[in-house]
């Protein structure tokens, strides 16, 4: 049985040699297409909807155009990026929240953070220079 899936998996790699493969747009059209389908067992139209999100991802694996895929994923991380900055800033503000205090500079408005408990400290912003005075 090991035999058959090693040589399975030996088929598959050959198939798939000088074609796109996955990506994190392809990822993104799978994980969302599948979920429209399991929300398509509700609501019909939208199953339809994410077959069509599946094929995508399917073509664009399969592709052979190299340069026009780089293309399209470089395009969602762009996108992508502003909002999973935006989460990472805050899911770090969550799991600082017990040491650390975080405020914005009256000046350039630039977030600063100090440690937490240590009194009243005198705070230099690195992008401006101006002093702010800030009870931790």
């Amino acid at each position: 049985m090991r035999e058959f899936f090693d040589r399975l998996n030996i088929r598959i790699a050959e198939f798939m040699e000088g074609r796109y493969g996955l990506d994190n747009l392809n990822k993104f059209l799978l994980i969302f297409g599948f979920i429209l389908v399991f929300f398509g067992a509700i609501v019909s139209p939208v199953d339809l909807l994410g077959w069509g999100f599946a094929i995508i991802a399917l073509f664009r694996a399969l592709s052979r155009n190299f340069d026009r895929r780089e293309i399209e994923n470089e395009w969602y991380l762009k996108i992508t990026r502003a909002p999973k900055r935006f989460f990472k800033k805050i899911s770090t503000r969550w799991k600082n929240r017990k040491t650390t205090v975080y405020f914005k500079c009256s000046n350039c408005k630039q977030q600063l953070s100090v440690p937490k408990g240590k009194g009243k400290i005198r705070v230099i912003c690195p992008k401006c220079g101006s002093e702010i005075y800030k009870t931790t």
